[in-house]
């Protein structure tokens, strides 16, 4: 008798143990920018990656963005069946945005997957910032209204804004380097002498 009860608090502990593991589960959004560096009026697209798809239903998500530097030319969800919104403003430099997977094709996907695309232009020199702000997920498993926070702590991407001119050195500067490497092999050279 004695071993049937331990034998049920052991698979009841077990089983609240794997509820807990899989309540504990933290989804990540990351960003990745493509390409970067980007040349003043160059597009880049900035994808936002979700590492797991396994139920992954739905996404309500905020974005902030360098307005002086880039400017949203676009937004594109995972595939054609995703339904996207939102609201941007651009003089804030901020996107709200949310896309659903109704079929459930992102849950087919393995490893990490792209949730969104944005392109953006760059139309000004500098270093700008892409950064998440929020990420709210719903998923189709176990339950069709569950939802989970989203970690965004590391969910930005750095885009560095180049003019796209390349520096020519003037020839002042080619001279004065010549004349430094003619200095240094002359002292080499009576180094050698000398010794």
């Amino acid at each position: 008798m004695f071993t049937k009860f331990r034998f049920l608090a052991v698979l009841l502990f077990a089983l609240a143990g794997s509820v807990v593991q899989q309540a504990a589960h933290a989804y990540v959004l990351t960003l990745g920018a493509s390409p970067n560096p980007v040349s003043v009026g160059g597009n880049v697209v900035v994808s936002v990656m979700l590492d797991d798809p396994a139920s992954f239903a739905s996404a309500d998500l905020g974005l902030t963005y360098t307005s002086s530097l880039l400017k949203i030319i676009d937004r594109t969800p995972l595939n054609p069946f995703l339904s996207q919104g939102g609201a941007i403003d651009e003089a804030a430099g901020t996107i709200v945005f949310s896309f659903s997977d109704p079929f459930g094709l992102a849950a087919n996907a393995t490893g990490p997957v792209t949730v969104a695309q944005f392109l953006f232009e760059a139309i000004a020199e500098g270093s700008a910032e892409v950064a998440l702000t929020s990420g709210d997920l719903g998923f189709n498993l176990p339950d069709p209204a569950s939802s989970a926070i989203a970690d965004v702590s590391d969910a930005r991407a750095e885009i560095r804004i180049t003019d796209g001119t390349v520096r020519v050195p003037e020839p002042g500067s080619l001279a004065l380097l010549g004349v430094a490497m003619a200095a240094a092999g002359y002292a080499a050279s009576r180094r050698r002498r000398t010794a």
